[in-house]
């Protein structure tokens, strides 16, 4: 997980049924509980709320979430569709449901269970699109820490067999060209994919409009 400094990362709220709030940086959320972090301290306590004791949760984004503990996620009907009352919340890279972080595979299964066909399709398409973009960032990754590596352990034998010559850092500053276009190119698609989760969210939730 990457970490940035205070101006850049993305404040949520809790608030509790007592009527108080705190600023806190969601990290995880399941189906009895919450862990987070106080907003001012990023990297500091990692705490564990009950949802219990909460009344709901303000994104970044400004969607707020009614938290309710939920039967864990593998119970019978959990992925059913209940427009009416059960809204996705888009939280960058993630999607909450239930007040649960979605994984891919569950979301395709609450996507195929939508009732409007029509609809469905422009959804299940649209989670295709997302998982593409989601698969080549990986590769983009992935090919960036292969050329890092290969950048360093040639840069160290060209070092060890004591080689001068100019040529002798073509292949480490190759390597670090294809980790900057990786970087590039790795954002880029993360930024599609985040509006791309944010558009599968909205359409899934105009039905209760």
């Amino acid at each position: 997980m990457f970490l940035f400094s205070l101006k850049v990362l993305s404040q949520d709220t809790i608030c509790y049924l007592s009527g108080s709030k705190i600023a806190v940086i969601i990290k995880e959320i399941s189906p009895k509980e919450i862990k987070y972090v106080k907003f001012d301290k990023p990297n500091g306590i990692i705490f564990f709320e009950d949802k219990q004791l909460l009344k709901y949760i303000k994104y970044a984004g400004g969607l707020a979430d009614t938290v309710r503990a939920y039967a864990k996620p593998d119970t019978k009907n959990y992925y059913e569709f209940d427009g009416l009352k059960e809204k996705m919340y888009p939280l960058k890279l993630r999607i909450i449901y239930k007040s649960v972080v979605l994984k891919d595979e569950s979301l395709l299964i609450l996507l195929n269970k939508y009732p409007v066909e029509t609809t469905k399709k422009i959804l299940l398409s649209d989670y295709k699109q997302m998982k593409r973009l989601n698969n080549n960032r990986y590769l983009f990754i992935l090919t960036g820490i292969v050329a890092a590596n290969v950048a360093f352990l040639g840069l160290n034998t060209y070092k060890s067999s004591h080689d001068n010559h100019s040529n002798a850092y073509l292949l480490p500053a190759s390597c670090g060209l294809i980790v900057g276009t990786s970087i590039y190119f790795s954002r880029k698609l993360r930024k599609k994919e985040i509006l791309k989760r944010r558009e599968i969210s909205e359409l899934y939730n105009a039905s209760s409009q």
